[in-house]
């Protein structure tokens, strides 16, 4: 019995070596999770800013115009170029802008955007440049859009548009057409 008691009060010596070892494991486990987790969202940031800068020379060199659509805010806001009348306008005042016979298609790809039907859509419409009061002067202006989503959400947050003018390319369309005319007129004529 005494035998017995002597190896209880030997473990009993050793509880708190065993205790300060579990304490020191768990802290060094904590620690390596804490550094792995650390190394990853510093990962994930680097990545992000890679991302962005790669972006940004892209925008740099593209001389395109880029606006951004803040669907809950209801703002189009410029980053882009100088298309847009100015820096920031309410999604109400876009309309206007575009020619009346290209505002109904223009407006349908928009909302189909809004409302999550469409990831990505591409599509023309005759932009006013001319300001009120003067003879309406129009840009051909070809839009394709990207719809953002946040994660876990079937509806975009915003929409972001390259804005291609093509106005310079329609009018030699137009030209090429007009001469084709002119020629086969001729040709018939003769």
């Amino acid at each position: 019995m005494t035998y017995l008691l002597l190896q209880s009060a030997s473990y009993l010596s050793l509880w708190p070596y065993l205790l300060l070892a579990v304490v020191l494991f768990v802290l060094i486990a904590v620690l390596i999770q804490n550094r792995v987790v650390r190394r990853r969202v510093n990962d994930s940031i680097a990545s992000a800013t890679s991302t962005y800068e790669m972006m940004e020379k892209a925008l740099k060199i593209v001389d395109n115009d880029v606006v951004i659509y803040d669907i809950p805010g209801k703002v189009i806001r410029r980053l882009r170029g100088n298309l847009l009348p100015t820096p920031e306008m309410r999604a109400e005042d876009f309309a206007p802008h575009i020619h009346p016979d290209d505002v109904a298609q223009a407006l349908a790809n928009v909302r189909q955007m809004v409302a999550g039907k469409a990831q990505q859509v591409e599509y023309s419409y005759r932009w006013r440049v001319s300001g009120d009061g003067e003879e309406p002067r129009y840009l051909y202006i070809r839009n394709n859009s990207v719809a953002e989503y946040l994660q876990g959400s079937s509806t975009p947050t915003c929409i972001i548009s390259v804005l291609f003018d093509e106005t310079e390319l329609r009018q030699h369309q137009l030209e090429e057409e007009e001469l084709t005319q002119r020629y086969k007129k001729i040709f018939e004529d003769s």
